[in-house]
């Protein structure tokens, strides 16, 4: 998850994953391998990277599919500005 934001150069890169990671409740993923994580948590990372970056915009389709309401409250609760 960390890769693409420091690929940009970005700075606190790694705390910026720390971060969304926190916040989704994904903490435990940042040390797992890919191929040891289920479809859901790849999705979920995938979209962790993403809101690292701290885009402008972000633009997703149906990114809550198959995903519990807790999830989704949580993904959308960090995903919207203050």
């Amino acid at each position: 998850m960390i890769f693409t934001p420091l690929n940009y150069g970005l700075p606190r890169a790694e705390a910026r994953v720390d971060r969304v990671l926190a916040q989704l409740g994904l903490t435990e993923l940042k040390h797992r391998y890919n191929h040891k994580i289920s479809s859901g948590e790849k999705r979920m990372a995938a979209i962790a990277t993403i809101l690292a970056m701290e885009p402008e915009a972000l633009l997703m389709d149906e990114p809550s599919i198959f995903y519990s309401c807790r999830i989704t409250n949580r993904m959308w609760g960090i995903s919207t500005p203050r």
